[in-house]
């Protein structure tokens, strides 16, 4: 097997230095921000693993994607994806990051329900994705999606992403931990007592912890897989909850209570 390029070791030095995360949510904006100006992957999402989710991936970053058609993915599409976790796992002791043709044949992908009525609808074709584990324990997946006029994913990519998955697992391991650090002091009494005291309901809470964490209406809106006008509708109803007119009064009334 050909060794790698100087030139591709200093993509991958390049790739390594810039993904410096300030907290998790940045950390996969930059991951998928820098596939994109390294190595000319501009459609991405970057999942979130639980396995006690319904659909075990979660809370997807997008990336120069449709979000129309996430959606579309989420509710009808999902299962009778070949990259899904349940159909890779199997395979993950030899390798990390698989093509869509590894699992399937390109004819018999070209003649798949999944293939026709969702991935043609949209302009895609064949995907890549890299799956992030600690040990055993899956923790999340990039997937970048090409369109059938450029050129394939091949063994350069393989080898280039078998590399940086190792090194995004470790990252995404730190930062996993730290996120559940950080949501175990916000969550905490202090924002138990604030619900109570102003009657919101679940997702109201979960809207104003990532308030107080400082994300913006587009970032709580993919946190929680919900619209951008769903985000607003329960702030609007927090303000009138806590008797605020803003973003801004809120948090300081709410850190103020704590």
């Amino acid at each position: 097997m050909q060794a790698l390029s100087d030139n591709n070791y200093q993509k991958i030095l390049s790739f390594m230095n810039e993904v410096e995360p300030s907290s998790e949510l940045n950390f996969r904006k930059n991951a998928l921000s820098s596939f994109d100006r390294i190595f000319g992957l501009p459609v991405s999402h970057f999942w979130l693993y639980d396995e006690n989710h319904h659909l075990n991936l979660k809370d997807p970053i997008i990336y120069n994607g449709n979000e129309k058609a996430l959606n579309e993915y989420y509710e009808h599409f999902y299962e009778q994806d070949f990259l899904i976790p349940e159909k890779v796992n199997h395979l993950i002791h030899s390798k990390r990051v698989f093509r869509t043709f590894d699992l399937v044949s390109s004819k018999n992908y070209e003649k798949s329900e999944f293939y026709n009525d969702f991935m043609k609808k949209y302009g895609y074709y064949e995907a890549l994705g890299i799956f992030l584990y600690d040990g055993k324990k899956l923790l999340g997946l990039l997937d970048f999606i090409r369109p059938k006029e450029e050129k394939t994913f091949d063994n350069h990519d393989i080898r280039l992403f078998e590399i940086l998955s190792r090194f995004l697992s470790q990252k995404m391991k730190n930062d996993l931990n730290n996120l559940a650090e950080n949501k175990e002091v916000s969550q905490g009494t202090g924002l138990t007592q604030i619900k109570k005291q102003y009657g919101l309901t679940l997702k109201e809470t979960e809207v104003l912890d990532l308030v107080q964490m400082g994300y913006s209406n587009v970032e709580v809106a993919s946190k929680l897989y919900v619209s951008r006008d769903t985000v607003k509708k329960h702030l609007q109803n927090i303000y009138k909850k806590v008797d605020v007119t803003n973003r801004t009064s809120l948090c300081y009334k709410i850190n103020h209570l704590k």
